[in-house]
């Protein structure tokens, strides 16, 4: 299951029949989609930390393990070994991680997942921080995680293009 394949379900038509040219558009779609994206996060997140070896739309086993491999990587907690210690971690700090665990999913599904080896985790924490600093993971989860994943997508073509011209200073010497 992909994010960005994610239709916005409750989309406001521009040309209603009888629509008022001033009115204010109504907030609760946006709530209910938004509500909607939070329980597929919940939904891939249980399929990532348990043991099974049940599918998740498009991702077998072996993508499972490789998630969760480069989430040990960047050094964020595998509850797969002990799943009652998450009842013990904060919401905040468990909703933060199904976020990150799902960027990882979207990166590794993605022709950026040739970078994901690479990836640090502070470089990671800080475009994490930095996307919750410009837009709220709780009240738009769905702009947040493309906010999120874009930037991450942006770093790594900015590190591919400074490696690039440090080959080519290289080369001309």
């Amino acid at each position: 299951m992909n994010l960005y394949e994610f239709e916005q379900p409750y989309e406001q038509a521009s040309e209603q029949p009888n629509a008022q040219p001033n009115a204010q558009p109504n907030a609760q779609p946006d709530e209910q989609a938004n509500e909607y994206i939070i329980t597929i996060l919940d939904c891939y997140f249980l399929f990532i930390i348990n043991n099974d070896s049940r599918k998740f739309g498009k991702i077998e086993w072996e993508d499972k393990m490789a998630i969760r491999t480069t989430m040990k990587q960047l050094k964020m907690y595998d509850y797969s070994d002990n799943e009652e210690v998450i009842s013990l971690v904060p919401e905040d700090k468990v909703f933060d991680l199904k976020l990150k665990y799902w960027a990882v999913k979207e990166l590794y599904f993605s022709p950026y997942r040739v970078y994901l080896g690479k990836i640090q985790r502070e470089r990671f924490n800080l475009r994490f921080n930095k996307a919750k600093k410009y837009v709220n993971p709780r009240e738009n989860t769905y702009h947040f995680l493309n906010y999120f994943i874009k930037s991450l997508q942006q770093d790594f073509c900015k590190e591919k293009k400074d490696v690039e011209e440090a080959k080519k200073h290289e080369n001309q010497r």
